[in-house]
């Protein structure tokens, strides 16, 4: 593991995922993975059930970069079991991160519909035990999400030494990037995904409705 992301979901994740991707040539971890391989939803779920923290360094097994929800939310855990790791912050400015998040919990809490679907149920586990309960501690109104969103930021940055860490907004592009990663810069665009909340959620839905049940309930 080259890279672990303790930004928040929402602040360039997607875009991140796609650049890491280049940048390293391997996988890198997203909450989207949950969908694909059911080893890791029921892994991830035991652990929001109340389970034993897993074996790390066996569940990102051949993922060069982690990035967005769940990882975010034991980034420190996964700094010690990675300790050579760069530590990315990503981040964005408040409001419009908030806005942003709201919107996608607000389509991600419909998944509860479906919770009677054991693969769905392990989702809605990791949503509510891992992001809702560990992360924002229940409170999900938007003055108390931005004072959760402020908090995380200071203590990544207060906790990291300063030659483990980059903060970083998408915005900037590839250079800040290569340089702490010590790579060349691509002679591509830098990558820009998911401007919305609409492309996850189409994503989400295939996966559930588009016939693909297979690779919901199989490795």
């Amino acid at each position: 593991m080259r890279v672990i992301c303790a930004g928040f979901g929402r602040t360039g994740t997607s875009s991140l995922k796609g650049a890491l991707e280049l940048l390293l040539g391997a996988p890198c971890f997203h909450f989207e993975e949950l969908f694909k391989h059911q080893h890791l939803r029921q892994t991830w779920a035991a652990l929001a059930r109340g389970g034993p923290e897993p074996d790390w360094r066996a569940l990102y097994e051949g993922y060069g970069a982690a990035v967005d929800f769940p990882t975010c939310a034991y980034w420190a855990e996964l700094a010690e079991a990675f300790p050579d790791a760069l530590i990315l912050l990503s981040v964005r400015e408040p409001e419009g991160w908030v806005r942003s998040w709201t919107g996608l919990w607000g389509y991600l809490k419909f998944f509860r519909l479906l919770r009677f679907l054991p693969f769905v149920s392990d989702v809605v586990a990791v949503l509510d035990g891992v992001i809702a309960e560990r992360t924002f501690g229940g409170r999900m109104e938007p003055e108390a999400l931005v004072e959760t969103f402020e908090a995380h930021n200071a203590q990544v940055q207060a906790t990291v030494p300063a030659e483990r860490l980059l903060v970083y907004r998408v915005q900037e592009g590839w250079e800040p990037l290569c340089t702490a990663l010590g790579v060349p810069i691509p002679d591509v665009p830098f990558p820009r995904y998911n401007p919305g909340n609409a492309p996850m959620i189409k994503r989400m839905l295939a996966r559930l409705f588009g016939g693909r049940w297979k690779s919901l309930t199989e490795d």
